[in-house]
């Protein structure tokens, strides 16, 4: 399947803890990816990205790093580690960490905890970020 394709049935986690970060990141991925409201999930904290991974298949999750209850490095470390509640379709799903936190020593730190790339926020370039979506959907990991 061609990945222009798979974006019509592609499922999308947000995990934000950030209600403004929320509608930027829908906005985004509505406008330039031509998502719909069905095909994104919100989250405030990593723990209830787990929950839903736990019933739901998803093809990608974009991570906060700093939240409250559970931060994007422990979800991350969860979602990549034997955990019996978590779908094992969901194990190698590409997790993109989203956060103010991406000096190269922090990005290379998040990238060894098996997230597949790593966004600055605030998010100034949409075609950019959309255009590493798409990259690490199709099988590539990097940076921004």
């Amino acid at each position: 399947m061609a990945l222009s394709e798979g974006l019509r049935n592609l499922k999308v986690a947000v995990v934000d803890d950030n209600e403004i970060n929320h509608k930027i990141m829908c906005k985004i991925l509505y406008k330039f990816l031509g998502l719909n409201e069905s095909q994104v999930d919100l989250f405030l904290n990593g723990q209830m990205c787990l929950h839903a991974l736990a019933r739901a298949r998803y093809d990608l999750i974009l991570l906060d790093i700093e939240m409250p209850v559970l931060d994007g490095c422990q979800t991350a470390i969860q979602i990549r580690h034997p955990r019996p509640a978590i779908l094992d379709v969901n194990r190698s799903i590409p997790i993109i960490a989203v956060t103010t936190n991406a000096k190269e020593h922090q990005r290379q730190h998040y990238l060894s905890l098996g997230m597949d790339a790593v966004v600055g926020k605030p998010i100034v370039e949409p075609l950019q970020f959309i255009g590493l979506l798409k990259c690490v959907l199709a099988g590539q990991k990097g940076g921004e």
